[in-house]
């Protein structure tokens, strides 16, 4: 349905100019503000930040993504939310840039059984869904 890249969340004062992505290696002696154990973000998080040699300091997990970017706004650490996310964000006091070494892309996928009949409900949400995530 669609596909959003993770991306690094922070006060913009703290990051460079010149910086354009950042890498998770380069994060491993930041404050993690992250989803709570429940969401795929957080394994795939971990998992990466595993693999580049470190556990990351966690200072928070919640399941609302307003209370990451509230955390971050107050500077108590970063947090890696999707694109979806951040492009809502107030760009006078957030930047976001994206999380290379590794990419982690958020992807969201819709299925249904195909032997079963859709309702008229789903019918219609199903439409307002392909309006708002055409697929290629």
């Amino acid at each position: 349905m669609c596909s959003y890249p993770l991306m690094v969340l922070m006060r913009r004062e703290n990051l460079p100019a010149t910086t354009t992505a950042l890498s998770m290696r380069s994060l491993r002696d930041e404050s993690f503000i992250l989803f709570t154990e429940n969401f795929v973000l957080y394994d795939w998080i971990m998992d990466a930040c595993h693999i580049h040699g470190f556990t990351p300091n966690v200072v928070c997990r919640t399941s609302q993504w307003d209370l990451l970017r509230d955390m971050v706004a107050q500077q108590l650490g970063i947090a890696l939310l999707p694109k979806y996310y951040t492009d809502e964000f107030d760009p006078s006091v957030f930047v976001a840039v994206p999380l290379v070494e590794p990419e982690i892309h958020w992807r969201l996928a819709l299925a249904w059984p195909k032997h079963k009949r859709l309702t008229p409900a789903l019918k219609a949400w199903l439409t307002v869904v392909r309006q708002k995530f055409p697929v290629g």
